[in-house]
């Protein structure tokens, strides 16, 4: 019961090498008590799991020590499918690549580019770096944990990423254009052990992974796993390049988006101001006493531009508050003289 249940938690969770291994057990268990038959259905799919996480050697073993495991009977299908890791690699490029594409926003491309690569890509942790203006940025950073894949937005301060990650493997793989595998950098990080975080945090598998749109160098991945020395196959590399290919194309959708919104916020600010100035200027232009002008003209700020406007009359060393107009009188005391007139509400504008 106890294995059942660790199997269908790793399950709900995404832990693909945690399923395999808890399959594995309740295999060894039950053959132990001479269940031979539950024991096989057990180590079936045990053997699809390590199959799918790309455990290569222990398909191996299993299929050494069980030759006829996976055998197909006269008329009978296969109890579990064994995929390899390049079919795997397959749909995890269109899960992550729809995943990706639909989204709008640079922020929301960042994480969901993360959550996919963390979930596929052989790494515990992981930072997205975008560049900007010739320089690269720290745009957003994921984590691996018992409850799954976290990402989260980085704070604009923390924007310079040679504070927290290797700056010389990032500025080379940034410069040469070409994906950095370091296999084992605990043991040997080659030209980079002088790397500062590299001889203090001492990481395993380390990636660095630049993603491109059209020559031009649009974002780098950073990926890390601790534990595992060679988490990043060749097979994986080539994942990687397609999700982050599409991730490219959604960054520059999704900045080509936000440079069109802000376009045409700045367009509509232009005619709200052009319209404000026009209407102020008919006003001021009308055969009207002084004192209805102005106060027309503080009620109209109030309708566009204010909560609050206050026209004053300064002559000489004396000021002398001539009117004002609020937008809620009642919920500003400061007001010391309000204008008769009624004012226009908001929902007018």
């Amino acid at each position: 019961r106890l294995y059942d249940e660790a199997i269908r938690s790793a399950r709900d969770n995404g832990f693909v090498h945690r399923a395999a291994l808890a399959h594995d057990l309740a295999a060894r268990y039950h053959r132990r008590r001479g269940f031979e038959f539950i024991a096989d259905g057990y180590l079936r799919e045990a053997r699809a799991l390590y199959a799918r996480w790309g455990a290569e050697g222990k398909v191996r073993q299993i299929d050494r020590l069980r030759p006829g495991l996976v055998v197909e009977r006269a008329g009978e299908a296969r109890s579990s499918i064994a995929v390899s890791p390049s079919e795997l690699d397959v749909l995890a490029i269109v899960r992550g690549s729809q995943a990706i594409s639909s989204e709008l926003r640079s922020d929301r491309i960042a994480t969901t580019l993360l959550e996919v690569v963390l979930e596929h890509g052989g790494a515990e942790r992981g930072w997205l770096l975008i560049a900007r203006g010739g320089e690269l940025s720290l745009e957003a950073e994921a984590v691996t944990s018992a409850r799954g894949v976290h990402a989260r937005v980085l704070p604009a301060a923390s924007g310079d990423p040679s504070a927290v990650l290797p700056a010389t493997l990032i500025q080379f793989a940034r410069r040469t254009r070409q994906p950095v595998i370091l296999p084992d950098a605990a043991a040997d990080a080659g030209p980079f052990a002088g790397d500062p975080y590299l001889a203090q945090h001492r990481p395993r598998s380390v990636l660095a992974f630049p993603i491109q749109r059209q020559s031009e160098l649009v974002a780098l991945l950073y990926l890390e796993n601790e534990l595992v020395p060679g988490a990043f196959t060749a097979e994986r590399l080539t994942a990687l390049g397609v999700v982050g290919a599409q991730a490219a194309i959604s960054l520059e959708n999704a900045s080509l988006l936000a440079k069109e919104r802000t376009a045409v916020r700045a367009a509509e600010e232009a005619r709200r101001h052009s319209s404000l100035l026009a209407e102020a200027t008919a006003l001021l232009i009308e055969p009207l006493p002084h004192e209805e002008a102005l106060a027309r003209l503080a009620r109209l700020c109030v309708r566009d531009l204010a909560d609050r406007c206050a026209i004053d009359r300064v002559d000489g060393a004396e000021t002398r508050r001539l009117c004002e107009a609020l937008a809620d009188p009642a919920r500003d005391p400061r007001s010391e003289r309000l204008v008769s007139a009624p004012l226009l509400a908001r929902g007018q504008r």
